[in-house]
């Protein structure tokens, strides 16, 4: 399965496996870049096992917290904190979570797994059960690497794909019997057999008594520089991609406020007028200047890369954009 995805995690590789349980991780280093970061990861009692892709934003606040109730830590890492915090809070630890994540902790006294993925899925999860055999994984290439019998083409969901774009079950994927773990949902394999459980909806109501409708403009100032700033810690360098569009220019912005420095941002320009928002990028570049990297999407690449960035997404590409963020990445 590592070997099917070898592009998510150049830094470290780790197996850990235990009666008919294994799990496996490819680290791409981004808090703690010593080995102590290294996965899949044991809690402090060797009970909980982690593989992990993503960041929990909050983790500094987390662990202070969970200090004072007499966890030890050992490492910087955000992923020694969702341990703990799974400890203490069990499943509902996922509910003080502020960032993006698809997880999965064995239990190694019971068997047991409970897994997660991010409120909006921004972090891919994919599942298949057979009988006798669950498979779970960040990229479904890694599935059919692993697969006893390979999945047949799920022909429901590509006609529903080429007549809308839209599956009518969002969990389905483009092979059968492989599901997408939707987001906000939890997953659990007990004795054997897998659920799935929404833990998060988007719950207007409580939303709008929370908001505070006395100065919007500065409410809305307040919590988008909170969510940039929290994204900012990282122990290797940062990089911004800024569109000329009002949301990644806002961005840049803050984060050149935020640093009072420098950073690297990455742009596509287009040679067509129409297309091209180059203008709006140097005016961006001229109120906050930072270390600008352009790159120029050509029709000419389109066709000989799109085999590639399909077989990298493992399934259609549904926006073109896709193309230019191939390119920048």
């Amino acid at each position: 399965m590592l070997d099917a995805m070898p592009h998510r995690g150049p830094n470290d590789r780790g197996v850990f496996t235990e009666g008919s349980s294994s799990l496996g991780h490819l680290r791409l280093s981004i808090l703690d870049l010593s080995s102590d970061g290294k996965q899949p990861m044991h809690d402090e009692h060797n009970e909980f096992t982690i593989v992990f892709n993503g960041e929990v934003f909050n983790y500094v606040e987390l662990r202070e917290e969970l200090r004072g109730l007499g966890h030890v830590f050992h490492t910087q890492t955000d992923t020694e904190v969702i341990l703990a915090a799974y400890r203490e809070w069990g499943s509902a630890c996922v509910a003080r979570f502020n960032g993006m994540w698809a997880f999965a902790i064995l239990d190694r006294r019971t068997g047991a797994v409970f897994a997660s993925r991010d409120r909006f899925g921004v972090k891919p999860f994919f599942y298949r059960e057979t009988k006798g055999e669950i498979l779970l994984a960040s990229a479904m290439k890694a599935i059919l690497a692993a697969a006893n019998e390979k999945p047949a083409m799920n022909g429901a969901f590509l006609y529903q794909y080429l007549d809308r774009a839209v599956p009518a079950d969002p969990s389905e994927t483009v092979f059968a019997g492989v599901r997408s773990l939707l987001p906000g949902h939890n997953l659990f394999i007990e004795q054997g057999s897998l659920r799935t459980e929404r833990y998060w909806d988007f719950d207007l109501s409580r939303f709008r008594k929370s908001y505070d409708y006395t100065d919007p403009v500065a409410t809305f100032r307040s919590l988008l520089v909170d969510a940039v700033r929290l994204r900012l810690r990282s122990d290797v360098p940062i990089g911004v991609c800024l569109s000329g569009g009002i949301d990644s220019s806002v961005i840049v912005g803050i984060i050149s406020g935020i640093l009072e420095r420098k950073v690297d941002v990455f742009s596509s320009v287009y040679a067509e007028e129409k297309y091209n928002e180059e203008e709006f990028l140097n005016a961006v570049l001229e109120k906050f200047p930072n270390t600008i990297h352009k790159i120029t999407p050509t029709p000419e690449r389109f066709f000989p890369l799109l085999d590639e960035i399909v077989r990298h997404h493992d399934e259609p590409v549904r926006m073109p954009s896709t193309f230019s963020q191939w390119n920048i990445f």
